[in-house]
């Protein structure tokens, strides 16, 4: 068995996953709200993913609900997420949905391919360690996930205030939130698997 947090896999395509959302916003005029769509899929991902770890942790009497909570829950953050676009300024037209940013469509199904491995590894690896440590673990993914957005739209508000440029605007916070969430992920893995 692989010792827990000693898989890059997660880190790896998260990081390709950044590089190419900002090449996109950089090279091909992307609007910067597009890859915190992306990232609005990423954390539904997340939060599939939490719940199936929960119905393996407690049982999958209780999945159905844990799936309803999840339905929720993504339901009301895409209301904030169009809020808090609205108040940063950062969307171009109010009236636009955020569908909209996904177009073109093929790069979304490549992008959730990608979400599947990551997520499919992480349960894999919180799996791995004690129950209360696995737990706390993927917890504390899920709520910088949740954290992620916000803190990033509202870090492009301010960095393009300041300098003009809606790509710099979302590189700058982009690389240094992913950088401290990648290296407390896997300090947290591996500070839990010691328990073992």
């Amino acid at each position: 068995m692989v010792a827990p947090g000693s898989s890059i896999v997660p880190v790896v395509l998260g990081i390709m996953a950044d590089a190419v959302l900002v090449a996109g916003v950089l090279f091909l005029g992307w609007s910067p709200v597009r890859p915190v769509c992306f990232y609005f899929l990423e954390l539904v991902s997340v939060i599939i993913a939490f719940m199936v770890f929960m119905g393996y942790r407690e049982g999958f009497i209780f999945f159905p609900f844990n799936i309803l909570g999840a339905l929720l829950l993504v339901f009301v953050y895409s209301m904030l997420m169009k809020l808090m676009l609205l108040i940063t300024g950062v969307l171009p037209d109010p009236e636009m949905s955020l569908t909209d940013f996904y177009a073109p469509y093929y790069d979304v199904g490549i992008y959730l391919v990608v979400l599947v491995v990551m997520r499919v590894e992480d349960v894999r690896q919180y799996l791995s360690l004690p129950d209360d440590g696995g737990v706390v673990a993927f917890r504390f993914t899920l709520a910088t996930e949740l954290l992620l957005i916000p803190m990033l739209l509202f870090a492009v508000a301010f960095t393009q205030s300041l300098t003009g440029n809606p790509a710099l605007g979302l590189v700058i916070p982009l690389s240094v939130m992913r950088t401290w969430m990648i290296w407390k992920r896997k300090k947290d893995i591996r500070k839990y698997g010691h328990h073992e």
